[in-house]
């Protein structure tokens, strides 16, 4: 991760370890592209950031290919 450019968190499923990593590569001040499948709970601590909320992983696919294409 030290050696990354930009990192893609997909918080889905609401796994915890995602969350810790999710810290880790803050506290590192990586730029992070939050994701988010939209029947996933998004909790309290990570809201405020700027999300992709998908509902099909082509969906997703094509948002992040947006996202680059536009920063």
């Amino acid at each position: 991760m030290r050696g990354a450019t930009f990192i893609i968190a997909d918080l889905t499923d609401e796994k915890l370890n995602c969350y810790y990593e999710l810290g880790y590569i803050h506290a590192l001040q990586k730029d992070v592209i939050h994701t988010i499948n939209k029947q996933s709970a998004l909790h309290f601590d990570v809201k405020d950031y700027n999300f992709i909320i998908y509902d099909r992983l082509q969906d997703l696919r094509e948002r992040l290919f947006l996202r680059r294409a536009h920063p």
